[in-house]
C-alpha cells in the first residue's frame, strides 16, 4: 500500500510539473505533443526542436539546436516523433540534423551529436576552436541506446541495440543490429533468412 501511494504521489508530481512546462513553454517550440512529459530540461532553440506525442524527457536532459545566425547549414532542427524516451543527464544538440524515430529508447547519460570540435591548432585550447558538421543523426524506430552511449554523426537501423558505453561515430549502423565497444563495431545482426539473430564480423557482416 505504501509503495502505491509513493508511486501516486511520485508521478503525479511529474505529471503536474510536466503540465505547467507544456502550458507556458509549448508556444516556443516547434512542437510539443500531447501526452509528452518533460520536466527540469536545458532548453536552446526550441523553435528549431519538434517533440512529438507521447514522448518522455526525463528531469536535467539537455536539447538544443544551434541558433540559426551561428549555424552553418540551413533549416538545422532536432525531432523526436512519437513515444520517444530519453533518459535522465542525456544531451541531444543539432547543428544541421538529428531525427529520432518512433519508440527509440535513450537510457541515463547519452550523447548524441552532429557535429564536434577541430582541435588543428595546437595553440589555440580546442573549445575556442571551430565547430566542424560531421554527418546528420537519424535513429531507426524502437532503437535501444545503453547508457553513457555517445553517437556523432550517425545513422542508426530500425529495432538495433546500442550496448551501454559504445561510441558510435560516423557509422551507419544497418537494421536490426547489436553493437558494442569503443570504437563501436557489430557483434550480431538478425538474419531474415534463418530468422535468427547471428554472429558477425565487426563490419556486420555474417559469419
Amino acid at each position: 500500500m505504501t509503495t502505491n501511494l509513493f508511486d501516486i504521489y511520485h508521478f503525479g508530481i511529474i505529471k503536474i510539473n510536466s503540465f505547467i512546462y507544456r502550458t507556458i513553454w509549448r508556444p516556443f517550440f516547434g512542437s510539443l505533443g500531447k501526452g509528452t512529459t518533460i520536466t527540469k530540461p536545458r532548453v536552446m532553440n526550441p523553435a528549431r526542436i519538434y517533440i512529438n506525442q507521447r514522448c518522455s524527457i526525463e528531469s536535467f536532459v539537455w536539447l538544443g539546436v544551434i541558433k540559426e545566425s551561428h549555424s552553418k547549414a540551413k533549416n538545422p532542427h532536432l525531432v523526436l516523433k512519437d513515444e520517444v524516451k530519453i533518459g535522465r543527464l542525456s544531451e541531444i544538440f543539432a547543428h544541421t540534423s538529428i531525427i529520432l524515430h518512433k519508440g527509440v529508447r535513450v537510457a541515463d547519460n547519452v550523447y548524441i551529436s552532429d557535429n564536434t570540435h577541430t582541435y588543428d591548432d595546437i595553440n589555440t585550447p580546442f573549445i575556442k576552436q571551430e565547430i566542424k558538421l560531421v554527418n546528420p543523426v537519424e535513429i531507426g524506430e524502437y532503437c535501444w541506446i545503453g547508457r553513457n552511449v555517445c553517437i556523432i554523426g550517425s545513422t542508426i537501423g530500425k529495432h538495433s541495440i546500442i550496448a551501454a558505453g559504445a561510441f558510435v561515430s560516423r557509422m551507419n549502423i544497418p537494421d536490426y543490429s547489436v553493437v558494442v565497444g569503443n570504437p563501436a563495431y557489430i557483434v550480431k545482426r538478425y538474419n531474415t533468412e534463418t530468422e535468427k539473430w547471428t554472429k558477425t564480423d565487426k563490419s556486420g557482416n555474417f559469419i
